[in-house]
């Protein structure tokens, strides 16, 4: 398929898929549209699927944890941020991609207060091209102290 008959394509379908739109919030539709299409743009994809790995039920507050977050599906490779409650979170985080970007690693080191028991941990991952389109999972945190 040549990339102005792909992007006709995508155009007629968003048309399509924006008609249809019935109660859906605007960045919800826009990301499910795109995923329906398999959006391309020159040779960039947007991510299909980011997880959180290894998050153990209980977090012991003091002791350092690792997690994980995979990427799936972007090219080129994702870049991803970790937020909890809200606030960026910038130091012990490393990035790793493999099969060519279409899969992505970010590891995150925390170790956890009292006070983060019951927040919101993010992973959000985007493909830089298309940056707004941004795609994520959440656990929230359970901080025992010993």
């Amino acid at each position: 398929m040549s990339r102005s008959k792909g992007t006709s394509e995508y155009k007629q379908k968003w048309v399509r898929y924006q008609k249809s739109l019935a109660g859906a919030s605007q960045i919800e539709g826009y990301i499910d549209a795109l995923r329906t299409v398999s959006v391309r743009q020159g040779n960039s994809v947007l991510p299909l699927e980011t997880k959180i790995l290894g998050l153990p039920l209980v977090l012991l507050a003091g002791e350092d944890h690792e997690f994980t977050c995979e990427t799936r599906g972007s090219r080129p490779r994702a870049l991803t941020n970790w937020w909890l409650e809200g606030l960026k979170m910038t130091t012990g985080v490393s990035d790793v991609s493999r099969e060519g970007g279409n899969v992505t690693f970010s590891t995150l080191l925390f170790t956890p207060k009292p006070e983060d028991n019951g927040k919101k941990l993010i992973c959000k991952s985007a493909n830089p091209v298309l940056p707004k389109a941004t795609i994520e999972d959440e656990r929230i945190l359970r901080v025992h102290c010993e």
